[in-house]
């Protein structure tokens, strides 16, 4: 990210699904939400498809999904399942695992800025602006 505010906005999303970077954790089928039993690269790659965030999808999507002509010579790869997981996802939605963002910190060189989460003692959450170069003496800059 930029450490200065001319131009360029990037918004961070505030929280991020962290279930594919766990390992054995359950993956949701991207078209319906249930337990997914395949990956498939290609759908993943493709843009347009129903498929959109990941190429995780259950065995009914997967079948419905490639059976089109244009996907059915993709190579599709089994997510091993434990039989307990399957067990326990058994036609119910797959729940994620998120992480809220706490801070975003942009470094060049030995200055950075970052912008944190700081918590007042009545619970309000604000975001914090912290510059390693605010304190400089002789610069124009504040």
């Amino acid at each position: 990210m930029h450490r200065f505010g001319k131009g360029l906005k990037i918004l961070p999303s505030l929280t991020i699904n962290i279930g594919e970077l766990v390992d054995n954790s359950p993956q949701d089928c991207a078209v319906c939400g249930r337990l997914a039993r395949y990956y498939c690269r290609e759908c993943f790659a493709v843009t347009g498809t129903d498929i959109d965030s990941s190429g995780n999808i259950c065995k009914e999507c997967n079948e419905r999904v490639h059976s089109d002509y244009k996907r059915n010579k993709h190579k599709k790869h089994p997510i091993n399942v434990s039989h307990e997981i399957c067990t326990s996802y058994a036609n119910k939605p797959v729940e994620h695992r998120e992480m809220e963002l706490f801070a975003v910190i942009c470094i060049e060189t030995s200055h950075y800025v970052t912008f944190a989460k700081c918590e007042e003692p009545d619970g309000v959450v604000k975001w914090c602006f912290f510059d390693s170069m605010a304190d400089r003496v002789g610069t124009d800059d504040a």
